[in-house]
């Protein structure tokens, strides 16, 4: 990695003020521990800011976890390139996913109703993996960014001495950005929108990340059809 880059993240998106944004101005405290959620002002004009950036933290017992690594071990080198494969469709493979497949949707259930949201019981998953080798990072991205972004997800899937940090919209500049769990397990879910980053790792790190679909996404893709989209390798989850 060249210090130009790193440069880049520690300056501009590293806040001033770290780790504040848990309890700055903007963190909503309505609804479980789970939920952390943090809203704009009520907007009085056409142009003024508006967002709603709710997160769900969770955990996955260390054993599920273990079982999950093992397996990934076993085919690591076999992956190829992100964008072309479905870790969620290989069920027949490895007997862990139809279990985390049941998890997920959970949380995901939990998520939109603690947020009191009409939301689609039909969805669409696609997962895959995420490894950061020494003096590797992930840089900032975001999911998706249009009218049919929906809910995305991360899942630490060992120890980390760093956490995937997510920008808040304007009080992460003042308040730090949120920072992951670093513990195996951690799990969390976030508007696909959402800018998100790893920084430089020490160790290896291994990561599985993946994004919901709803009917209106996949009927988007359908109609603005490219050659290929990694979403087309989506599953009903």
């Amino acid at each position: 990695m060249s210090s130009t880059a790193e440069n880049y993240i520690n300056s501009v998106y590293r806040p001033v003020i770290e780790n504040t944004i848990e309890i700055c101005p903007g963190r909503n405290y309505n609804g479980p521990e789970n939920l952390m959620r943090w809203t704009s002002w009520n907007a009085s004009n056409p142009l003024a800011p508006k967002w709603d950036v709710p997160l769900w933290y969770d955990n996955l017992p260390d054993e599920f976890i273990d079982n999950i690594i093992g397996k990934i071990y076993s085919i690591e080198k076999e992956l190829g390139d992100w964008k072309h494969y479905n870790l969620f469709s290989w069920s027949d493979q490895f007997p862990f996913v139809n279990k985390l497949l049941l998890l997920l949707k959970t949380m995901y259930s939990w998520y939109m109703e603690e947020l009191e949201y009409d939301y689609p019981e039909k969805i669409y998953i696609r997962g895959w993996l995420n490894i950061l080798q020494p003096g590797e990072l992930l840089p900032v991205h975001s999911h998706s960014f249009h009218e049919n972004s929906f809910l995305s997800g991360n899942i630490l899937l060992t120890d980390s001495e760093v956490s995937t940090e997510y920008i808040i919209p304007n009080y992460s500049t003042y308040c730090g950005n949120y920072l992951a769990g670093k513990t195996k397990g951690s799990v969390l879910l976030f508007p696909s929108w959402v800018e998100h980053f790893v920084p430089v790792v020490k160790e290896k790190r291994y990561c599985l990340a993946f994004d919901f679909y709803t009917d209106t996404s996949i009927e988007y893709l359908q109609k603005n059809y490219r050659e290929f989209d990694p979403m087309q390798l989506s599953i009903e989850c």
